[in-house]
């Protein structure tokens, strides 16, 4: 049996959402996130930045998608600079599970790099 993979994309592939990402986007957020995850990045940079609402399915979504880019060996960082948005990540325990990051900057840095939300 032969299996074929795509070479893994060394280079953050940064995508970010603005505006309103509840029930009426759930559908349009899965395919952006499903279809990055599929193009075998080795680190996706979710920048939360101009995003005005996130409901809780799609930080599901979101966490689910991390999850499936640990699996294949790959990561993902948040960009949230706002405070009060962090506390309510933190309390869905999608920090535990992924960095969050004050710039895009800060988040394309290397993996090893120490997310502010650890420091």
């Amino acid at each position: 049996m032969s299996r074929a993979r795509a070479p893994r994309n060394p280079e953050p592939h940064v995508l970010a959402l603005s505006g309103a990402w509840d029930l009426s986007g759930r559908d349009e957020l899965a395919a952006l996130l499903f279809g990055v995850v599929r193009s075998t990045p080795q680190h996706v940079v979710l920048d939360l930045t101009d995003a005005a609402v996130v409901d809780c399915g799609c930080i599901a979504m979101i966490g689910h998608c991390a999850q499936r880019l640990r699996v294949r060996g790959g990561a993902m960082s948040i960009v949230l600079p706002s405070p009060a948005a962090r506390r309510i990540l933190d309390a869905s325990g999608l920090a535990g599970a992924v960095p969050f990051f004050d710039t895009v900057d800060a988040a394309r840095a290397p993996l090893t790099a120490t997310p502010e939300s650890l420091v």
